[in-house]
């Protein structure tokens, strides 16, 4: 190992091993990175609603808009999903993924936020549900 390899060493151990005052410790590799691609976004996609106590599945989908302060809505989801699915943030949309109606569901669904529509993915190797 060359110097410099201890010195990086040691600074990243000195860095770890303190958690409390990582601030005080700084370098370029050490400063906190920040995210400069989006602000955040609350998203609310699909669930189950109560009417008349009974559950009933809820296929439409929301996002809420800060600056305005109002609840926009995107694309309903395209057939029944279920519930207890995962949605995620990826690159250029969102990936809705498993579920269960009964049984755990092996679906896999892509909100393309380009052309503002839901895409049928192939199915996940093992249903999930949770």
């Amino acid at each position: 190992m060359t110097p410099k390899c201890f010195e990086y060493l040691h600074e990243a151990s000195a860095f770890q091993a303190d958690a409390v005052h990582q601030h005080e410790i700084s370098s370029c590799r050490t400063v906190p990175r920040t995210n400069f691609r989006m602000k955040s976004c609350l998203l609310v996609v699909g669930g189950v609603i109560s009417v008349n106590s009974e559950d009933v599945e809820y296929n439409h989908s929301h996002y809420y808009q800060e600056d305005t302060n109002h609840w926009c809505s995107i694309t309903d989801l395209p057939q029944s999903v279920g519930r207890f699915y995962s949605v995620s943030r990826v690159e250029g949309g969102l990936l809705m993924t498993g579920g269960s109606k009964g049984l755990a569901a092996d679906q896999c669904w892509f909100y393309n936020m380009f052309t503002k529509k839901w895409e049928a993915m192939p199915p996940l190797i093992t249903a999930r549900y949770y």
